[in-house]
């Protein structure tokens, strides 16, 4: 077995980052980042269009995939240090990094606004991005150019690996769970913990851009994560008896604060009703324009904007630059689509009437959708918004394992120092109508269907959202 060793400093390559200061990664990596593919996500920006309501809100995805691949250099390099006897081999590590790199090639224009037209429009659509990503990754890693740095990485059990890191499975690591990767076995489990954490919610990827969101959006931190880092250890979890990724009792706080803030995120900028607004138009225009804005595959066949993503080699012509080709477009028939971008332009937005608490996501919209129908036939839209911790049912952090300095060598679960919430979601359906005049006409018809709805409430302005997993005092 190959072991994994620390690169000399002439082995990366180095440059200033708006988050973590002087990076460094992989001075291989040149070879994937030079591709058209990966090229493509300078013209994705993280937060959609946040930017017309968070002017600097102008971060990439570009950026922040080098931004993970950093930090899972500088974790492993943490743990080769500190636990030198660990199974990682040069293998592992190449792999690491390359999904680091990779696991938000497949995001489409605006990030998840495009996902989110293409599943409203096609409703049995499987499009998910992540599944894309896997795709794009294969098409980068079968170059000849990246063949020659990285021969192995194409094939199994590498590409199994990295196809894994991407997708992490949930429950991997709760007791009595068999275990279920290919590309890696259990002795190596704590490495499925690093970059899609689905089991904590605590991983680089969220370390990455929890950081870099709050900067762009100029909110507040105080992340500490450098002390967190400082702490990890690889101990046996005693409940499932796999290694797994620990932290010394002591940053709990600071781990508490990067679940919190991600919410914060969330409340402020991503469901922020203006923004939620927003981006209601935009998947409007990008509906109205799916089948005038046509690609040619090698055949001739002309395939629909929100069915490029079948169509890896379709699908990577596609980002940001679709809101320019709409607003200058001269074809009569984008106007419609083309008066959706102008309204966002020229803030011509529809008016917020409120929101509707909800407990269940499909059921609770098309009700509400069917009230709202049986009452008038004025014009309004409705939008879906969820803020949980990471992950989608149940508190992530119950699952994180720590450490004490007395027993550097014993993990114990962290529900031993905790209390929760039974609750770890807030899901509410925005309301807005096209005609100011028209707006406490629909607040009644809101209040209305929650006095008849006994789990759903009623608001006029944002959700404030619960806050959860507080220590025991």
């Amino acid at each position: 077995m190959e072991t994994f060793q620390r690169k000399k400093s002439s082995d990366y390559l180095k440059f200033s980052d708006v988050v973590h200061g002087m990076t460094k990664i992989d001075k291989r990596l040149s070879c994937i980042i030079n591709t058209k593919e990966f090229q493509r996500l300078k013209n994705i920006r993280q937060l959609g269009l946040t930017h017309f309501v968070y002017p600097c809100a102008n971060g990439t995805r570009f950026e922040h995939c080098i931004g993970v691949c950093h930090l899972v250099e500088e974790l492993l390099d943490h743990l080769n240090i500190e636990q030198p006897e660990l199974p990682i081999t040069t293998d592992d590590r190449d792999c690491l990094i390359i999904a680091a790199l990779l696991h938000d090639v497949g995001h489409g224009p605006f990030s998840h606004i495009y996902e989110e037209a293409v599943k409203e429009t096609y409703p049995d659509s499987n499009f998910c991005h992540e599944d894309l990503s896997i795709e794009i990754a294969r098409i980068i890693l079968e170059k000849k150019s990246v063949q020659k740095v990285f021969p192995k990485m194409s094939s199994s059990p590498n590409f199994v690996f990295i196809k894994e890191l991407i997708t992490s499975k949930e429950n991997a690591f709760i007791e009595n769970t068999k275990w279920p990767f290919e590309g890696r076995p259990a002795s190596k489990s704590f490495l499925y913990e690093i970059i899609a954490n689905s089991v904590t919610g605590i991983d680089v990827d969220k370390i990455d851009y929890v950081q870099r969101d709050t900067l762009y959006l100029n909110l507040k931190n105080g992340i500490h994560w450098k002390r967190c880092l400082d702490t990890i250890k690889v101990i046996e979890d005693p409940n499932s008896k796999l290694l797994r990724i620990t932290f010394q009792d002591k940053v709990w706080t600071n781990l508490r604060d990067i679940v919190q803030i991600r919410r914060d995120i969330h409340q402020r900028a991503c469901q922020h009703k203006g923004i939620r607004n927003i981006h209601e138009l935009l998947k409007k225009a990008i509906t109205e324009a799916n089948s005038l804005m046509c690609f040619t595959k090698e055949d001739g066949t002309q395939i629909k904007l929100l069915e490029a993503w079948q169509y890896p080699e379709l699908y990577i012509q596609l980002d940001d630059s679709i809101f320019q080709k709409i607003q200058f477009s001269q074809d009569d028939e984008l106007a419609l689509a083309r008066s959706y971008i102008e309204k966002i332009i020229e803030r011509e937005l529809p008016t917020f009437c409120g929101l509707v608490k909800v407990k269940d996501r499909k059921k609770a919209k098309d009700d509400l959708e069917k009230h709202l129908k049986n009452k008038t036939t004025k014009k309004y839209i409705t939008s879906y918004s969820e803020i949980n911790s990471g992950v989608e049912d149940g508190a992530p952090e119950h699952n994180i394992v720590f450490y004490s300095k007395p027993l550097p060598k014993t993990g114990y679960s962290v529900k031993e120092i905790l209390s929760a919430s039974s609750e770890n979601v807030d899901r509410w359906v925005n309301v807005y109508c096209e005609d100011f005049q028209d707006k406490n006409e629909f607040m009644e018809y809101l209040k209305e269907f929650c006095d008849a709805k006994k789990d759903c409430q009623f608001g006029e302005r944002e959700v404030i959202p619960n806050i959860h997993y507080l220590p025991n005092k």
